[in-house]
Parts: structure tokens; C-alpha cells; sequence
């Protein structure tokens, strides 16, 4: 029969192993609340990876929580890592848990990933320069590298050098024929467009139209017109013929003009650049090695029966 000492012991130890498994069941509870409330920082699952990586600040923030870079999820833990008490199943049926995964983890918010800003680039080798930043050429934008994997950019470049063009060239063998269309009329039109991003990130437009009414060539950058050049012996290279259009009437037909014009200059030093000066306007003979040198020739037009035209030449004048 037990003593009434015996009893007591026993009822004792009971009691102990009662607070021992409450303050276990309490600490676990604790644990899981605290996990609850650190994984409502993680975005669902199909987020982009920056927008996770965003989350990192908010995190550690909040004093029981923990950003794992290896698994990017805030999780349950302190300044030596995640909670020993976290790791347990968390019921996805595999036995592991986020903190069981994760190796490295950040708990300082200056020490977070920095999403970098890749909006502030607008060329291919600034932006493929940067770490984490892709240059999208089919948009002509720099982007974080998982936005142009999911915008599907074409042409995207994540490292240097970047290619000299984008553009899938399309190579034609043979003679290319436009011609209008005789039955209905319409067609027998060229039109190319095109831009260049300069460096300050701004769009500079390009075009070459051919149609009824006009021939324009406007250039991003420099137009050359140039005659070929001849190798063979006692041969005169390639002449350079720019001539306006004859007026063919007899009532009133008058030849177009012909303008040679360098562009003008809106640099003013009140805006603290340099001052702009208007473009200048060369001709140029051509070089010999040993015979005469190009002449350069100014002619005014001839009437078979009214005055020739005359030759002026004036002097730049300043606009009050």
C-alpha cells in the first residue's frame, strides 16, 4: 500500500510534468503565432522576384521576424537566425520548413537586397553594366533582369558587349521592285522610320519616304551624299548632280529653287551651356597631288530674252 509521502511525490512530479508540457504547448503556439504573422510579409507565390526581394525591409522590421535569401520568405527567428522552434513540418507532407532551407537569412534592413533602379539607364551598355538590370531591345528600355524574362523582350542583353542592332536583318539576293498598282491605283511608295535613343534618353527619329509628291531622307545623325570612286586609269570618278525641278509651261512656269541652308544655333549662355553658334556652310575644291586644284564656279542663270540672274552674297547681320 502507498504512503501517503509516496502519494505526495508522485503528485508532485505530476504537476511538474503538467507545467512542462503546458510551457512546451505554450512555447509552440507562440512559435506558430509568430510564424503566422512573419508570413503575411511574403506576396504570393507568382510574384515577380523583386517584388519579393521588396518585402525585405518590412520584415525585419518587425523584431521576431527574419528575411531568408536563400528561400526569399520572411520567416520566424531573431538576430542569430531562424527559430529553433520553427523548424518542425510545417504539414506540406515534405518534413521541411522554410528556416530548415535557409542558409542565409538577413535580420538588418541595410542589410537587404537593393532593388536596383534600372529606369535611370537608357542605353544597352550603361544598363547591362548594372547588376540585376537587362536591357530590353524590342522595347528599348532597361528593366530589372526577371521583368524582361517576363515581358518576353526580344533582344534582351544581360551582360556586355551589346550587339551593334537589335533588328533581325532581312537579307534580300536580287533587285527589290516597288510599283504601283496599275489596275487600282495606290502603292508604289517607300516609307522607312525608325528612332535612335540618344544619351540623355530622349528619341531621335529617323526616315527615308519616297512617294508622288516628296523624296525626304531625314537622319538621326549625319547625311553623306557621295560619288563613286573609280580606280581605272585616265577615269573622272563619280559626279554629284543636285538640280531643282524646270518649270515646263508656257504660262508662267518658273524653275524650283534650290536651298543649301546649315541649321541654325539655340544655345544661349543665360541657360549656362555654351553659346550656340549657327552651322557653317564649305565649299571645297578638290585636292590634286600634282596637277590643279577643284575650281569652285558660281553662275547665274541666263534669259534668251529678259535679264540673267544675279549673284549676292551677304554678310550675317545681328537682331536687335
Amino acid at each position: 500500500m502507498m504512503t501517503t509521502s509516496a502519494t505526495m511525490y508522485l503528485y508532485t512530479i505530476g504537476l511538474v510534468v503538467i507545467v512542462l508540457l503546458c510551457h512546451q504547448c505554450i512555447t509552440v503556439a507562440s512559435t506558430i503565432s509568430q510564424a503566422v504573422k512573419c508570413s503575411a510579409y511574403n506576396p504570393p507565390p507568382s510574384s515577380d522576384y523583386w517584388d519579393t526581394i521588396s518585402q525585405c525591409g518590412a520584415c525585419v522590421a518587425d523584431s521576431g521576424c527574419v528575411f531568408c535569401e536563400s528561400s526569399l520568405s520572411c520567416i520566424a527567428g531573431n538576430a542569430s537566425g531562424p527559430s529553433v522552434a520553427a523548424l518542425g513540418d510545417d504539414g506540406d507532407g515534405d518534413g521541411y520548413t522554410a528556416a530548415m532551407m535557409c542558409i542565409s537569412w538577413v535580420k538588418q534592413a541595410d542589410s537587404c537586397p537593393k532593388v536596383p533602379d534600372c529606369g535611370q539607364f537608357y542605353d544597352c551598355g550603361s544598363c547591362a553594366s548594372r547588376e540585376g538590370c537587362a536591357w530590353c531591345g524590342s522595347e528599348n528600355a532597361c528593366t530589372t533582369t526577371s521583368d524582361a524574362l517576363a515581358r518576353e523582350c526580344r533582344g534582351s542583353v544581360y551582360d556586355l558587349p551589346c550587339p551593334d542592332s537589335f533588328a533581325t536583318d532581312n537579307i534580300i539576293v536580287g533587285n527589290v521592285v516597288v510599283k504601283p498598282d496599275a489596275t487600282f491605283g495606290g502603292g508604289g511608295f517607300l516609307n522607312v522610320t525608325g528612332f535612335h535613343r540618344n544619351e540623355i534618353g530622349t528619341k531621335d527619329p529617323f526616315e527615308l519616304q519616297l512617294n508622288k509628291d516628296i523624296f525626304s531622307v531625314k537622319s538621326a545623325g549625319n547625311v553623306e551624299i557621295m560619288g563613286g570612286n573609280k580606280p581605272q586609269d585616265n577615269t573622272i570618278s563619280g559626279n554629284v548632280s543636285i538640280s531643282a525641278g524646270d518649270g515646263l509651261s508656257n504660262e508662267g512656269g518658273a524653275g524650283g529653287h534650290l536651298l543649301i541652308v546649315a541649321g541654325d544655333g539655340a544655345g544661349v549662355a543665360s541657360y549656362g551651356g555654351n553659346t550656340g553658334v549657327g552651322g557653317d556652310v564649305k565649299f571645297t575644291g578638290g585636292l590634286s597631288k600634282e596637277g590643279r586644284g577643284g575650281s569652285i564656279k558660281f553662275a547665274a542663270g541666263t534669259s534668251t530674252s529678259g535679264a540673267g540672274g544675279s549673284i549676292e552674297i551677304l554678310s550675317g547681320e545681328v537682331c536687335s
